[in-house]
């Protein structure tokens, strides 16, 4: 749809900076959201390397530098109590057994994209693998129990992630994989001990945690190096121009937002099939940004010193009383909703 740039307005902690004239202002009344990041194409694809096209000749990102942190993907049984007999299962023993062989047939499913979201704290939010921010642990032991229904004939129903992983894309994978299983059929003959056409549920639990402080469970199922790369932002030009306020809405005293999201693409631009207004006010305010964004230029984020496409989020606020749309390029992190 369109090119873009955040405005010539930054905000630097908390006042607000004009780029073009020098001048700081308190901003205490004023709502910013800011700049978020919201995934990163060229990272840590499968490939030996990633060349971005638009990148200086001879700039090449290794997809598994030297000091890449071992990081153990890994499913284990949610709890004893699984393993206690009740009426119309297995007794334990040949639970046991059959649970093992669930788990060695949904590893060959499992297909983990790339990059993943991890957190790196109950307090501090999410943080892209290779931010600057991984400098101890890049993340905390993270659990969470998947449960589900497997039927004798090998089918899956009733997934549901109770309480849902902080890392969306690992419930999503670990779905994705047991419904290719139940669609297969590999899982048939592996969940009674007669065969008769029941329904089981049983609980997993997912998880990612540093090599080396991994659980004590079994082979892990999946296992890779997570780059920690140094990645900048992307920053908006100075002088880029600020959307002109709607003239209906500043007629009828009308102040307001509009969310977005989009990719600065390596060159500085906004790639215009990119744009997605996600939350939006007053629709004169989209407007008078689509006005503007295709003369915006940026900073272009780098990884490891290349240029690289990044998919960053930014909230737009009008205020009546300043007769102009603010932003700024504050960092946030973007939690993905989880979607089966």
């Amino acid at each position: 749809m369109i090119d873009s740039q955040l405005l010539a307005n930054l905000v630097v902690g908390g006042e607000l900076f004009d780029g073009r004239s020098s001048k700081i202002m308190n901003i205490t009344a004023l709502t910013f959201i800011g700049l978020s990041i919201l995934s990163t194409r060229t990272l840590a694809q499968d490939s030996a390397t990633v060349a971005p096209s638009s990148a200086k000749p001879g700039c090449v990102i290794p997809v598994a530098p030297t000091d890449s942190i071992n990081q153990v993907l890994y499913l284990r049984l949610a709890s004893v109590e699984d393993f206690v007999s009740s009426p119309g299962k297995p007794q334990a023993k040949e639970r046991r057994t059959q649970l093992a062989l669930m788990l060695q047939e949904i590893r060959g499913f499992v297909e983990i994209p790339r990059p993943l979201v991890l957190p790196i704290g109950p307090s501090t939010g999410f943080a892209y693998v290779g931010s600057e921010k991984s400098d101890g642990p890049v993340v905390p032991d993270l659990e969470s129990t998947v449960q589900f229904t497997l039927h004798s004939h090998g089918g899956v129903s009733g997934l549901s992630v109770q309480p849902p992983a902080r890392v969306p894309q690992l419930d999503s994978a670990l779905g994705v994989a047991l419904q290719r299983a139940g669609a297969a059929a590999v899982l048939a003959g592996l969940l009674t001990a007669s065969g008769r056409d029941v329904a089981d549920s049983s609980s997993f639990r997912l998880g990612i945690t540093p090599a080396e402080k991994g659980p004590a469970v079994r082979e892990p199922f999946f296992r890779a190096k997570l780059p920690r790369y140094t990645r900048t932002i992307p920053v908006p030009h100075t002088e880029n121009d600020t959307p002109k306020y709607p003239k209906r809405a500043r007629e009828m005293g009308i102040d307001g937002k509009v969310l977005m999201n989009f990719v600065v693409d390596s060159s500085g631009m906004i790639d215009p099939e990119t744009v997605d207004v996600m939350e939006a006010s007053y629709l004169d305010f989209i407007k008078v940004i689509f006005d503007e964004m295709p003369r915006w230029r940026y900073r272009s984020s780098t990884v490891n010193g290349c240029r690289v496409p990044q998919r960053v989020q930014q909230q737009f606020v009008f205020r009546f009383t300043e007769r102009r749309a603010q932003a700024n390029q504050e960092v946030r992190p973007w939690v993905p909703p989880i979607s089966w």
